[in-house]
């Protein structure tokens, strides 16, 4: 298994919100510095940085790049939160299937990339893990409408952790 890589480290001269907030080309947080002129080429590049740019992302979440290459959902994340303050329009069953495929892009990536997974097996652990967190949240959200409560409060699927966190 690799080594998991903890606290801050430096990109390879990129800056990191590059590919978490990007796909290497361009994100809000970098202007015109340091971005790749093709997606090729920041493909390129994000296969030698994926395990530093994870180590800097937020848990419950995922880095732009991992969804745009590696082929990874975080649909369910993004469903229940949305949710939040329109409890009434709560899909379990939406829910339960935007995790089920969040789960298969996971398997589908390591069946894919087993090396670029490999770069990363702690971090899809602990994704995993965090999928089974937005799991447990709506089903807590789901049974707090059943019972007729006007609010089951802000869906607890944030973090300021990191990935790369001890």
């Amino acid at each position: 298994m690799p080594k998991k890589l903890r606290g801050p480290r430096q990109i390879k001269a990129v800056d990191p919100w590059l590919f978490t907030f990007g796909d290497g080309t361009w994100t809000f947080f970098s202007g015109d510095k340091n971005v790749h002129e093709t997606r090729e080429a920041a493909y390129r590049h994000w296969c030698e940085c994926r395990a530093e740019v994870w180590a800097q992302t937020n848990r419950m979440r995922l880095p732009k790049a991992a969804m745009i290459y590696d082929g990874l959902t975080c649909d369910a994340r993004e469903i229940l939160w949305r949710t939040w303050g329109y409890g009434k329009n709560l899909s379990l069953t939406d829910i339960l299937q935007a995790l089920a495929d969040d789960r298969a892009a996971v398997e589908c990536f390591r069946a894919s990339d087993p090396e670029g997974a490999g770069d990363v097996a702690d971090f899809l652990s602990e994704w995993l893990h965090d999928l089974g967190v937005i799991e447990a949240e709506a089903n807590r959200i789901a049974q707090s409408k059943a019972r007729g409560e006007l609010s089951a409060g802000v869906p607890q699927i944030t973090s300021a952790r990191k990935y790369g966190d001890a």
